[in-house]
């Protein structure tokens, strides 16, 4: 959704019990992928494997079985949820569904995206993102991925899109967000509790 005037906005807030990533040797390039299952994911895995580069993966809710089909040199998945700020710190390329905090916070660090919806929130954060020429947004059930892949990876706009986006919020603190956050809601429940 786009800004509203009314609105208060407090930002993405930082993920506890996250851990490093530990990607693959191998290619140039490194691109993380935080998917869920859906019509796709078997070809877009397929392609994120054919590509010269370390792939790393977190997939909850994709089959194990599908997992062990298609781990490989270059493609590792991991079972734990990384902390995106140290992914960050060598990706190239990240691909999600779109959640917002996800997309904020692979922005924040100046990362380009290609985004596969699975609701209608992830589609408008997705459509965003594409406008701001930071990614691209895929459909689930696309025929292939990978002529997105390479185009973002291939065109050093989208990466300069994304840096804007974070320099222009270079100042923002994640854990001052969340403390803002905390107040409000506690301010919120309090003035509850005095109606009823």
């Amino acid at each position: 959704f786009r800004e509203r005037e009314s609105a208060e906005y407090y930002g993405v807030w930082p993920i506890a019990r996250a851990f490093t990533p530990e990607w693959p040797e191998a290619g140039n390039l490194h691109i993380f992928a935080y998917i869920t299952s859906f019509p796709g994911c078997r070809r877009l895995l397929e392609e994120l494997r054919s590509m010269d580069a370390g792939v790393l993966v977190y997939a909850p809710g994709v089959s194990q079985r599908l997992k062990d089909e298609m781990e490989d040199h270059n493609l590792r998945f991991t079972e734990r949820l990384v902390n995106l700020d140290d992914v960050a710190a060598d990706c190239d390329l990240f691909v999600s569904h779109g959640a917002h905090t996800s997309v904020a916070r692979m922005l924040l660090n100046g990362i380009p995206q290609l985004m596969i919806p699975n609701y209608k929130e992830q589609l408008f954060t997705g459509l965003l993102v594409k406008e701001m020429g930071a990614g691209l947004v895929c459909e689930r059930e696309q025929e292939s991925y990978i002529d997105a892949l390479r185009k973002i990876l291939g065109d050093a706009n989208f990466k300069e899109a994304a840096l804007r986006f974070s320099r222009r919020y270079r100042n923002f603190d994640g854990e001052g967000a969340a403390n803002k956050g905390a107040r409000r809601l506690n301010a919120l429940i309090k003035g509850l509790s005095l109606i009823h």
